[in-house]
């Protein structure tokens, strides 16, 4: 008897919507999402623990230290996950920026440098997997950043 999994990735593809490296890796979905409430509960595991404290220690005297520590945990999260599916891995922008065109621009720029400069070297292929989305682009102001935002990377 097929699972319900089984039976469903017959009609559709599969996108987890987790951190949970282990369930990923035992799931196998095609692509992955990611945003801050998945980061969060993905960092309170045992496993993450290391990562979490490392990356804490290292970001903690930046200015916007805080904001530092989400974006690094997030894209380096992203780029486990992008190891695992063989599609793409989406990273959440802001929901708080979702009526300021320019700040959600400037924004998904900031998370493609920092998964270039993660993703440098032998790994730089990953990075043509990560697709930038907005959950919540139904803003006038998120459309037109992600129509500006497309049109910029035609270019």
């Amino acid at each position: 008897m097929t699972s319900k999994l089984d039976q469903l990735s017959a009609m559709t593809v599969v996108v987890a919507d987790t951190g949970d490296l282990e369930a990923v890796r035992r799931l196998a979905p095609q692509d992955c999402t990611t945003n801050p409430s998945l980061v969060l509960k993905a960092m309170q595991s045992p496993a993450m623990q290391d990562k979490f404290t490392q990356t804490v220690a290292r970001m903690k005297g930046q200015s916007n230290a805080v904001a530092a520590i989400v974006q690094d945990l997030t894209v380096g999260l992203g780029a486990e996950l992008a190891a695992i599916v063989p599609g793409r891995v989406s990273t959440e922008v802001d929901a708080r920026l979702s009526f300021d065109k320019d700040a959600s621009i400037a924004k998904a720029r900031a998370l493609i440098d920092a998964y270039a400069k993660l993703l440098r070297g032998p790994q730089a292929a990953i990075s043509l997997k990560f697709k930038l989305v907005s959950r919540r682009c139904s803003t006038s102001s998120r459309i037109a950043a992600a129509n500006s935002f497309c049109s910029v990377l035609r270019d």
